[in-house]
């Protein structure tokens, strides 16, 4: 028997990236670790989300994810899930570094 809970919008958000960060944590092809603690965004694992308001698109707030980008990358502005109404960051050269190689 499945019971059927009815949450807010608003509820439904955090929900979602707590599963989406419990998933991600345990995906070791996306993941390396880098130490007891640390472990390193791979391929194209986001490093973050910034959940805008979905009329006016002004960032609510920024949801890091359990990894981190290596050393010779940053977390960036890469694209936009409107699915889930926020901008994806992923681990990226800077400009300046891509111009420079």
């Amino acid at each position: 028997m499945i019971i059927m809970i009815p949450i807010s919008k608003k509820a439904a958000f955090p929900i979602f990236f707590c599963c989406l960060l419990i998933v991600s944590s345990v995906m070791p092809k996306s993941l390396v670790k880098r130490d007891d603690t640390q472990f390193v965004c791979k391929d194209r694992v986001p490093c973050g989300w910034a959940v805008y308001n979905q009329i006016t698109r002004n960032v609510d707030y920024f949801m890091k994810n359990t990894c981190e980008c290596p050393q010779s990358l940053t977390c960036l502005k890469a694209d936009e899930d409107i699915s889930i109404q926020s901008y994806v960051y992923r681990c990226q050269q800077t400009e300046e570094e891509s111009k420079a190689t």
